[in-house]
């Protein structure tokens, strides 16, 4: 009778694990999955981020005050933060455009469910500065406990924190000029 409870147990805990909510590992250094690498110009791998017109390893962010953090982007609602935002790591080669691993984020959707997530760049003071072109699809393989390569971001891609507008920096001028225009 107690083997039978236990065994009960063991398969009642293990469908609540499975069906629990869903986690994400937001990491975009040391990046492996399918023997993928965090950079892989020949296969379009990147998950670097980059500062302005920044591209091929040029122009990487290292400053170790700018933070990146993962948005989950709910089919309904508001768009939620998962977790607090990591910081960059630095200036070596193999550390520039990456941050410091962050813990896996609790999602709003079980394991095994589709949803959307975006990462967005804060710089030093904590402005938010860019984020990804486009949200990317997520889905969290099932397994008990969750593996490694199930957590990953797979579908994120790096890119570049985006530059002020050549349009909007002419407007300002312009509208400088008008207001500071000499009256005759």
């Amino acid at each position: 009778m107690k083997k039978a409870i236990l065994t009960i147990s063991c398969l009642i805990a293990g469908a609540v694990g499975v069906l629990a909510q869903g986690v994400v590992l937001f990491d975009n250094n040391n990046f492996t999955y399918n023997n993928s690498i965090a950079y892989d110009p020949v296969n379009g791998l990147d998950y670097r981020i980059y500062l302005p017109g920044g591209g091929n390893g040029v122009g990487l962010i290292t400053d170790t005050t700018w933070t990146a953090a993962l948005w989950e982007i709910p089919a309904t609602g508001d768009p939620v933060q998962v977790g607090a935002p990591v910081n960059f790591r630095g200036s070596s080669t193999s550390r520039a455009g990456y941050w410091t691993a962050g813990s896996r984020g609790p999602l709003s959707v079980p394991a095994g469910v589709n949803t959307m997530l975006e990462v967005r760049i804060y710089d030093g003071t904590g402005k938010e500065v860019g984020k990804s072109p486009a949200p990317f699809q997520y889905k969290m393989l099932i397994s008990d406990p969750p593996g490694t390569a199930d957590t990953l971001m797979v579908n994120f891609r790096g890119f570049a924190v985006p530059e002020p507008s050549t349009i909007a920096l002419g407007v300002l001028g312009l509208g400088a000029l008008l207001l500071f225009r000499r009256r005759k």
